[in-house]
């Protein structure tokens, strides 16, 4: 991790330090324009707009125009899974639950990335049911039945 990276992750949490613009994140998973928001959170519009453009600038949120109303949202997944674990953080930090450990989490003690916790069990397909093929196009969503380890009916994907 170099000190370019630090700056840039410093630079992003600063703008995630004002309660006002973490639930404008929030809420920017889907896009909505200017009063869709002020009517969800505890801010007037002109409040509201100067936070976007801030979060805009940063590059933290994109506008479109449509119209006469510009319409935002998050720019990234990523933004977005950060501004989700921050408000579960509060959220067991204020109603007193404990926090989750790495090792419980899924993640490697030594670096801070995601591991399989559990590995998926493949679905088996009984032998007598006939298949459909999904070499035809339009067919690539088709879903095929079969039953688990368990004897649960279950899908998978062609």
């Amino acid at each position: 991790m170099d000190d370019k990276q630090l700056a840039v992750a410093a630079e992003v949490l600063a703008h995630l330090a004002d309660p006002t613009r973490l639930h404008l994140l929030r809420l920017l998973i889907l896009e909505q324009d200017v009063s869709t928001l002020t009517a969800q959170v505890a801010a007037s519009r002109s409040s509201v707009s100067q936070h976007l453009g801030r979060l805009r600038l940063a590059g933290l949120v994109q506008a479109r125009r449509d119209g006469r109303r510009m319409l935002y949202r998050i720019t990234s997944d990523h933004l977005a899974a950060l501004v989700g674990e921050a408000l579960e953080y509060a959220e067991h930090a204020v109603q007193g639950i404990p926090h989750h450990q790495r090792h419980v989490a899924g993640l490697d003690d030594d670096v801070l990335t995601p591991r399989p916790i559990a590995t998926r069990q493949s679905v088996q397909v009984d032998v007598d049911e006939e298949r459909p093929e999904c070499a035809e196009p339009g067919q690539e969503g088709e879903a095929l039945r079969g039953r688990g380890p368990q004897g649960a009916e279950a899908e998978q994907q062609c």
